[in-house]
């Protein structure tokens, strides 16, 4: 009934696999996404878990039928838990 799409750009945070390169632009997109302002937020990189959080506190929303949510969406539904 209700269809919830969540659309991170870099999820961030650590991995359990071995994958230097990936570990690099992770740390580099720590440093950049900051700079993402306006409409390009939704380029900022998230903490995986901050994603699951989000996906909870949405899915408890029975308001929308269809909704994406990029990262500003997802950092609001933090801010409101």
């Amino acid at each position: 009934e209700h269809t919830h799409i969540f659309q991170p750009s870099m999820l961030l945070g650590n991995r359990k696999e071995n994958r230097p390169l990936e570990k690099l632009f992770i740390n580099i997109f720590r440093i950049i996404s900051p700079i993402f302002i306006g409409k390009s937020n939704k380029y900022r990189g998230i903490e995986g878990m901050d994603v699951a959080k989000a996906m909870i506190k949405a899915s408890r929303d029975l308001s929308v039928k269809v909704k994406t949510y990029h990262w500003q969406e997802m950092q609001s539904l933090m801010q409101n838990s």
